[in-house]
């Protein structure tokens, strides 16, 4: 299966299986590694919308995708810290996503300690290898948790917030502009948020010096 029909598969078994496929794929986004491949932030709004809607229940699917995101992160963890290091995947594309994912995974985590891994979760590829690179960086999992749940929450905050925006929004614009000019200011809405959060991220990821105060680097 291509690429570009990865996504509308994705989202027919989504109507079909409910929130339960949701929680699977966000916990093999970054327990696996599967966020490499998988258009996770874009099914995570497509279920939200959904949900705003009335097709799935609005708490399941927010659950779903939390639960799902904050277990994955702590079996990527747990492969980082206690397992054997991953090696690099296979193929062109992949190989040059893993090494850009990793270079700017370690500047972020390096120069902003435990902040870092929060901040990580707004950054699509990054936080797929976020949890691993933790767990080698030497980093005490009581922290990483705490950490990553503020990312996590961040996280749904943006994506799954943002497809029930979209969802409950949707009407009043549609009848406002109609259903065609709704939809484009809906998808401009969506990307200037999305990019505003990413644009945050990446400057964060450049800003120099340390992480804050209270010890927040790696091992402590």
């Amino acid at each position: 299966m291509g690429p570009d029909l990865l996504l509308p598969w994705l989202s027919d078994q989504l109507v079909r299986i409910g929130p339960v496929l949701l929680f699977v794929i966000c916990l093999l986004e970054t327990a696996v590694f599967a966020g490499l491949v998988l258009p996770v932030g874009a099914l995570i709004g497509f279920g939200a919308l959904l949900a705003a809607r009335g097709v799935m229940d609005p708490a399941e699917v927010a659950f779903a995708a939390m639960a799902g995101a904050l277990i994955g992160d702590q079996i990527g963890f747990a492969i980082g810290r206690w397992f054997v290091p991953v090696r690099r995947p296979p193929g062109g594309v992949i190989v040059r996503l893993w090494q850009g994912a990793v270079q700017r995974t370690e500047s972020l985590i390096r120069r902003q300690g435990l902040i870092g891994v929060s901040a990580a979760r707004a950054i699509p590829f990054v936080r797929t290898i976020m949890p691993w690179f933790a767990g080698r960086a030497g980093m005490r999992w009581g922290r990483f948790l705490v950490f990553d749940l503020i990312g996590v929450l961040a996280w749904a905050t943006i994506y799954v917030g943002g497809g029930f925006v979209a969802g409950y929004g949707w009407d009043a614009v549609a009848e406002r502009f109609g259903e065609i000019e709704g939809a484009v200011i809906m998808i401009l809405v969506g990307v200037v948020i999305v990019a505003a959060v990413h644009l945050w991220a990446r400057r964060l990821i450049r800003r120099r010096g340390g992480g804050g105060a209270g010890g927040d680097r790696p091992g402590r």
